[in-house]
């Protein structure tokens, strides 16, 4: 079966025998080929982009703004068609900005972003840890926030989990992992402020 009939059935009504984890190998192909798009988008290489490991980060597009994704709950997982790609890269000098909107169903990229900056640009550095209810779905959110000097602010979502009623304490406790990538971020960004 190939990308298109596999993403008509796995996002369809009729309950079909797909898998999320070959849904995830879609989608892990799509970020790899995302990250490259990123490279040559921005012009560099890697040489150029390895003084921090990258920050990259997947969400669904509906939880920023009102668009209409098609999405699957199974398991206690769930998989949105059309999700934000965004990349943080970062340089001797300077950090890499990149997004862009992928559509799983097709493979395809769209609207992409991109800004390169010294690391003097960033005025501070914000982590916040809070619910947010978009499109009738409740989310717990930790996201990164870096504030630029005289222009809009970089804001990645790190982590996000669907909350309802029956949603374990645990899940309203800080992930470790999330937890480290920001902390360890953030000591690397102090010192090239």
């Amino acid at each position: 079966m190939d990308r298109l009939e596999f993403m008509k059935v796995f996002f369809g009504k009729k309950k079909a025998k797909v898998s999320i984890a070959d849904f995830d190998k879609y989608a892990t192909e799509d970020i790899k080929e995302g990250i490259n798009r990123a490279k040559r988008f921005l012009g560099v290489e890697t040489e150029d982009i390895n003084a921090y490991a990258p920050v990259v980060t997947v969400f669904p597009e509906s939880l920023v703004r009102d668009v209409n994704t098609l999405y699957l709950y199974q398991d206690g997982e769930v998989r949105y068609d059309i999700n934000r790609l965004s990349i943080l890269f970062f340089g001797d000098s300077g950090f890499y900005f990149y997004t862009v909107l992928v559509d799983h169903k097709k493979g395809i990229f769209y609207n992409d972003k991109a800004i390169e900056m010294p690391y003097i640009q960033i005025n501070g550095i914000q982590s916040a840890y809070y619910f947010k209810n978009k499109n009738q779905v409740n989310y717990h959110v930790f996201e990164l926030t870096l504030a630029l000097e005289g222009l809009k602010d970089i804001v990645l979502p790190i982590k996000y989990n669907l909350i309802n009623a029956q949603t374990p304490d645990i899940f309203y406790d800080f992930e470790q992992d999330a937890l480290d990538l920001v902390t360890n971020l953030r000591k690397f960004l102090r010192e090239k402020i």
